[in-house]
């Protein structure tokens, strides 16, 4: 051990609760973040009888009896949706003890769609400069 280093140990004590550690590399950084993290979402959604779509592997379905919940996924953000406002809140409750996670209220604006309630359901918009540019995109 170098000299810097022992010097550096001493000084971290109870006297210097004051000080901060410095992190070299967040789990952000690491190039396996993002698969640990679906991992391990996935595991914690399929263990609460969520089913994963084979269609869309971002979207998770749970059916029981005449209630609906589906939650879709896009990088670290959660869509949740059902016909059940107390299974929407248990999964939200299940995913903060695990996660600790930051509730946005209603979705408004979700991967550039607008999204409206009324008593016959959600409505989604697009607009359509939005629209045009994308297609610029892939052609």
């Amino acid at each position: 051990m170098n000299r810097k280093r022992r010097q550096r140990k001493k000084k971290i004590n109870s006297e210097n609760s004051d000080l901060v550690c410095h992190l070299k590399k967040s789990i952000y950084g690491l190039k396996q973040a993002s698969r640990q993290w679906n991992q391990k979402l996935t595991s914690v959604l399929s263990s609460h009888g969520f089913v994963q779509s084979r269609a869309d592997y971002s979207l998770f379905v749970k059916k029981h009896e005449s209630d609906f919940t589906a939650i879709l996924i896009y990088v670290d953000d959660l869509l949740i949706t059902g016909n059940s406002l107390s299974d929407i809140q248990n999964i939200k409750t299940i995913l903060n003890d695990t996660f600790t996670i930051k509730d946005l209220g209603d979705a408004r604006f979700f991967l550039g769609m607008e999204l409206t309630r009324s008593t016959h359901g959600i409505f989604f918009y697009f607009k359509r400069n939005m629209l045009l540019n994308f297609s610029k995109i892939l052609v």
